[in-house]
């Protein structure tokens, strides 16, 4: 190594960032520092080092290669440079070293006496303001005159000198020639002195904003690429762009190549290896090597370019490398390839790579932290009765006791590693510390652990709730092996459940496992457990048999033996059927027809056997504290069904809740929604506990009396249409209690069509789902121009889109049907006129029939689709923005009606253009019905012409892309391609034709390789978590209810699942 000549040196002692302290502290390590910057003689970037004064210049703790513009530097403070009446938020003076690659971070504090009149230790003088704007400057690749810069400084606060607090002794030289031929930095000394001693001997403490000064990574190759490995999982980027403390300094492609690894390289390598590199580079650069006169003339992509390579000597080729390799734009490629792969690029870049990586790249962490909120609820829990306090206790106990039914539907595992988290709870009574110290495991791995056990427990399992994919710890394994090891009963529940500790983690070896799908496609699902020789097709024609025979699907499991038949596993506390025989009457087994012709179909009762006989006992004593006969009734038919499997009694239970109208206690339990089963007919395990908020209600309700003048402005005529709107209870409610995988912002149920069509449905919206919010939360892709509007506006335009997406959007259509045979709701003689083909319908649902069963996989999703498509053309109509409270009735875009709608269609489209998230690219395969359907209605404002939404860039990356969207155009453009796909979308419903719905809805989701490639790394780069909701606890004591709400944290969401007792 040849002579260091620093540019600038000053006194600076490195910090440690204590997150053990409420809230987090800076503090400093007491050894006298110099922080100094240097220009490598090989690389030609600028080393930003820190050493003790002990130590030599040789010898520093900290040496980062910067490259330019990655790097900035800046004081903490709580006002602008300069501004001498304000000083640091700490009782120091404390600048940052922050990364524009990385989320890393370093705190310094400036050892030299402050300078102000009174001995404010936290005051930054003019000279230290200009000392961090210098290292800034060179940080970003400036030319920089040291001497001139601090020459025209004025001395201290009144009169006093910077520097008259030292007598010289730790003064160190600084560089004297140019920097790369540039200005001289004449500094004659130290341009920042004083003496250590006046410094550092107290705790410098408060301020959240630091981090740890850590040392030089390993040299040792293997360590630092496992460091880049863990650096990748603690990447924050991805979370939210908000910089978390960082206890170790991420490893990036810089620390792994920097010029001093890759130049010998070169010098020792052979000619077909230097070739071979000289080949990935652009061809221009050989030609330049051969002077070429006029590069214009000259095809670079012919064999004139090969040729001018051969022409090159081998040592020609050689320095041609090795400039490349020392170049700043080589190092700063380095630091976006960094970005890249933290940010989610893995995929894209191995495919364009051409170099396999395992699970194709394809791993979702827990979110680190993950953004926990509290479901508040408490003022409308205690305004009610004891005895209503009783009912809303024992349904909220009932639907918890269902738990273990949606882990089991989950996955394997799931179940298992609840009873590890709990158990884990229970052997240190909750203090996570304890556990920690006993497992010999640091504060980091421990909070990845804690974190993960959060996002399990809001999403009920270790697949999203909202996506379907697996997700795992950003801890090692090793971490959950110690943790297993200080808690017996949490290891005896993995080995009880022969749950290795690998189940967390990736199915390398089966990347489609990581997503719920049709297990004959690679993919995981328990809804047909322990059938991975299933196909979708005999789960389509078990779905025909079962139609055929009255017997509703969504309380079952289906699995295949291993002579090939199969057994239907029924949710009931019974294990046989009751004497009078189940819904398909007394058979218990059936022989099949068709391709499976030969099989037989065994019913099999007793399936969650368990819980459905808890859960049955507990809905009974909630019917002994019902308000009325109806709830009474409703409960009886609830308990049979859970008892005894039939959901022919869920249904009566459904009608009984339909007719309860306006009650202050609402529920609704029971097997529900279809999303997670990729057949899409049988129902994840779900409970409804909550209050209704009366003054919200109100709204609502002028919405269902204004719906019957609404319907008719809808893009189809009456004959696709009921022939009588039925009126439903339409609530906003205050939720105590919802388990499941995951909490909607409202609801419209029931969802079996013979119900709504005849008797009707209700809607709820969901109020303090709808109003939580995550403190600081992102709003990527919003126009910085849009963004207080947006937010001003954001939850009035959720609310409005919610009813009317639940009322008319969900509550409208008709199915034309053949009911039995012979027998049809339409006039089959003179069948309607499709308004698509202009003539007359030729398809319509056969007896048995449903639409789910119809249109299968995507139904979920369509019918999410033509909801919001409802909700969006409506939403258009001035009349209905006025039910809400917003404006007059008039049409005028500048109201605050106005703004509503237009954050309503932003907000829309910022939702498409998330929602490629949620498609996997492996398997091209979306994971989550609401996402897709918004994706094609983001597609829709895109193709409806005249510019009436854009994305808008200039980045190649997208990191600057922002959505724009025609304010003006809402009313015409928008509003006109939104009824044009709603009304496909419908017609293709109404009359059952899954051929034309197929084909429309396969086109206006696919996602291209611009979305593929492009904005999908860029939507993951910015991505937020999404909110896990910590939910109270109801406790029965002597016939009284308390209520027992938890507090916003990782400890405060595993207490409260704890003290559950499912």
């Amino acid at each position: 190594m040849g002579s260091i000549a620093p540019i600038v040196t000053f006194k600076a002692g490195i910090c440690d960032f204590d997150v053990s302290s409420d809230p987090p502290k800076i503090r400093p390590k007491p050894t006298p520092g110099y922080l100094y910057l240097y220009e490598g003689e090989e690389d030609e970037l600028i080393h930003f080092c820190w050493r003790p004064r002990s130590a030599s210049l040789r010898d520093p703790e900290l040496d980062l290669v910067m490259v330019p513009g990655d790097g900035i530097f800046k004081p903490h403070q709580t006002s602008e440079p300069g501004d001498r009446s304000k000083t640091s938020p700490t009782n120091g003076r404390i600048f940052v070293l922050r990364f524009q690659s990385s989320s890393a971070k370093h705190v310094f504090w400036l050892q030299s006496k402050s300078q102000h009149a009174q001995g404010d230790a936290g005051w930054f003088s003019p000279r230290d303001i200009q000392l961090g704007t210098i290292v800034n400057k060179l940080l970003q690749g400036d030319l920089v005159n040291v001497q001139e810069e601090l020459s025209n400084i004025p001395g201290g606060q009144d009169g006093q000198n910077d520097d008259d607090d030292d007598n010289g002794d730790h003064m160190e030289g600084v560089r004297r020639e140019s920097q790369s031929g540039a200005a001289e930095n004449l500094a004659s000394g130290d341009p920042f002195i004083g003496d250590p001693s006046n410094e550092g001997e107290e705790s410098r403490e408060g301020g959240a904003d630091g981090g740890r000064a850590a040392t030089m990574p390993s040299s040792d190759a293997a360590a630092a690429v496992q460091n880049f490995l863990r650096s990748m999982q603690g990447n924050q980027a991805l979370q939210g762009q908000q910089a978390q403390p960082q206890e170790k300094l991420f490893t990036t492609l810089p620390d792994l190549l920097p010029s001093s690894t890759t130049i010998p390289v070169i010098d020792s390598a052979e000619q077909n290896f230097i070739d071979n590199l000289l080949r990935q580079l652009p061809p221009e650069l050989m030609l330049l090597a051969q002077e070429a006169d006029d590069l214009s003339s000259v095809d670079p992509t012919s064999d004139t370019a090969e040729a001018a390579m051969a022409a090159l000597s081998l040592d020609q080729k050689k320095e041609i490398l090795r400039k490349v390799l020392r170049s700043p734009q080589f190092h700063q490629s380095l630091s976006s390839l960094t970005s890249a792969l933290r940010d989610g690029g893995l995929p894209s870049i191995s495919d364009a790579l051409g170099v396999p990586v395992e699970n194709g790249g394809y791993i979702k962490r827990a979110d680190a932290p993950p953004t926990i909120v509290p479901l508040l609820v408490k003022p409308h829990f205690e305004a009610l009765t004891q005895e209503q306090k009783l009912y809303a206790h024992y349904i909220s106990r009932a639907a918890f006791l269902g738990s273990r039914i949606v882990l089991r539907q989950v996955s394997p595992e799931s179940e298992a590693i609840f009873d590890f988290i709990l158990a884990l709870h229970e052997a240190y009574h909750g203090y996570w510390p304890d556990l920690q110290k006993a497992a010999g495991i640091d504060e980091e791995a421990l909070g990845d652990f804690l974190n993960y056990a959060t996002q399990f427990l809001g999403n009920s399992g270790n697949y999203k709730g909202f996506g379907d994919s697996k997700f795992v710890p950003r801890c090692p394994p090793e971490t959950i092996e110690a943790l297993a090891t200080v808690a017996p009963k949490a290891r005896e529940a993995l080995e009880k459940a022969n749950v290795p500790i690998s189940a967390f983690y990736a199915t390398t070896d089966q990347p489609a496992k990581m997503h719920l799908g049709f297990p004959d496609k690679g993919h995981l699902s328990t809804y047909y457990p322990d059938s991975p020789g299933i196909s979708q097709e005999e789960i389509e024609q078990i779905s025909d048999f079962m139609a055929g025979k009255k017997l509703l699907p969504e309380n079952t499991r289906l699995k295949k033996t291993k002579d090939g038949d199969f057994q239907l596993l029924i949710a009931s506390g019974l294990a046989k059927p009751p004497p009078e025989g189940g819904d398909a009457g007394p058979e218990a087994q059936f022989d099949l027809g068709g391709k499976l012709a030969g099989k037989k179909l065994e019913l099999v009762y007793g399936d969650y056997i368990e819980e459905m006989a808890k859960i049955a006992l507990h809905i009974k004593k909630a019917g002994l504290n019902a308000a009325n006969d109806r709830q009474k009734q409703m409960m009886d038919e609830y308990a049979k069904s859970f008892g005894s499997g039939s959901l022919n009694a869920f249904k009566e239970s459904q009608k009984l809740w339909v007719k309860d109208i306006g009650p202050m206690v609402e529920t609704n339990i029971g097997f529900i929604e279809t999303y997670r089963d990729p057949a899409n007919v049988r129902a994840e395990w779900e409970g409804l506990v909550a209050m209704v908020n009366k003054e919200r209600t109100q709204a609502f309700q002028k919405l269902v009396d204004a719906a019957p003048s609404m319907i008719p402005k809808l893009p189809w005529k009456s004959d696709f249409e009921k022939d009588k709107f039925q009126a439903p209870d339409f609530t906003s409610l205050e939720v105590l209690t919802f388990n499941g995988s995951g909490i909607p912002a409202g609801i419209n149920i029931p969802n079996y069509d013979d119900i709504r069509q005849q008797i009707g449905f209700k809607n709820v919206s969901l109020g303090n789902v709808l109003s939580a919010k995550a403190p600081n939360e992102q709003i990527p892709f919003i126009d910085p121009r849009d963004l207080d509007v947006y937010q001003a506006n954001r939850d009035q335009a959720f609310e409005v889109q919610v009813g009317i997406h639940e009322l008319l959007g969900h509550g409208t259509g008709k199915l034309l049907q053949e009911t039995e045979p012979g027998k049809f709701n339409f006039d089959q003689s003179n069948p309607p006129v499709s308004p698509i083909t202009n003539k007359p319908v030729s398809t319509y649902y056969k007896p048995g029939q449903t639409w789910s069963s119809v249109f299968g996989g995507f139904s979920a999703s369509y019918e999410e689709c033509r909801a919001e498509c409802v909700a969006m053309a409506l939403s258009c109509d001035f009349d209905i923005l006025q039910i809400f409270g917003f404006g007059n009735g008039a049409v005028d875009m500048n109201s605050k009606a106005g703004e509503v709608l237009y954050t309503s269609y932003l907000s829309m489209a910022r939702a498409g253009a998330v929602a490629v998230e949620f498609w996997d690219p492996k398997s091209r395969k979306w994971g989550q019905a609401h996402m897709q359907a918004r994706f094609s209605i983001l597609k829709t404002f895109l193709d409806a012409g005249e510019d009436f939404t854009t994305l808008d860039y200039t980045e190649d990356d997208l990191s600057d892309l922002t959505i724009k969207l025609d304010r003006e155009k809402i009313l015409t453009v928008g509003r006109k391609a939104v009824e044009g796909y709603l009304q496909k979308l419908h017609v293709y419903k109404c009359t059952a034709d899954y051929e034309a719905g197929k084909k429309l809805y396969d086109e206006m989701t696919h996602v291209d390789e611009w979305w593929a490639t492009k904005m999908r790394p860029e939507v993951l780069r910015r991505k937020t978590p999404r909110k896990v909701f910590v939910q109270a606890n109801t406790i029965e004591r002597n016939g009284k209810v308390e209520l027992k709400e938890y507090e916003p944290t990782c400890e405060g969401m595993i207490q409260s699942w704890a003290e559950r007792e499912v």
